[in-house]
């Protein structure tokens, strides 16, 4: 027997999608108590931290290595800051 595809809204499918759809509009409804439940609008927001500038780097603090021009030979010492 072939499947009826011409009455999807036919009483013989009617367990299923309104099945389906009712779920689907239960879980909606959860999703959204949910969300109201866990929205705390009221609680007041934290203050921004205020920031300091950066001082600047001390000319002992430099690394030879790392300060080095990069077309530097390996022994030669790196330009002074």
């Amino acid at each position: 027997m072939a499947k009826d595809r011409a009455r999807p809204f036919a009483r013989k499918h009617a367990r299923y999608w309104m099945t389906a759809a009712g779920l689907m509009v239960v879980i909606m409804v959860v999703n959204v108590v949910i969300g109201f439940w866990l929205y705390h609008g009221d609680e007041k927001t934290t203050r921004k931290p205020s920031y300091q500038p950066i001082p600047p780097t001390p000319a002992w603090a430099f690394d030879a290595g790392v300060d080095a021009p990069a077309d530097a030979p390996a022994d030669a010492p790196a330009d002074a800051n």
